[in-house]
């Protein structure tokens, strides 16, 4: 998941929110529906480790390309058509 962070939420295009609650929510009902076994979530927003503070079901694997209270920085340009920043420095050298 890539996008505009703060503490405990995302905003996808500056438009959409997630918070950190609803995403724990909706991979606690994927547990309980047998709908994974595991999960990889890597996130890529300012203080990304926050969205996964909440997170109660099991097998899921988090990677954060920031800490809490952390800006994550584009490395890559904005291009025109899809209007976000993309890539972070901290993904673009893993």
């Amino acid at each position: 998941m890539t996008g505009h962070g703060g503490d405990n939420f995302m905003k996808f295009r500056n438009i959409e929110e997630v918070s950190a609650h609803d995403l724990s929510s909706a991979f606690d009902q994927m547990w309980q529906q047998k709908r994974y076994k595991e999960i990889l979530f890597i996130i890529d927003t300012c203080q990304a480790s926050s969205m996964f503070s909440l997170f109660k079901a099991p097998n899921i694997y988090s990677i954060a390309s920031s800490k809490v209270g952390e800006s994550s920085y584009s490395v890559i340009p904005m291009p025109i058509q899809i209007q976000i920043q993309y890539i972070s420095i901290y993904f673009y050298y893993i």
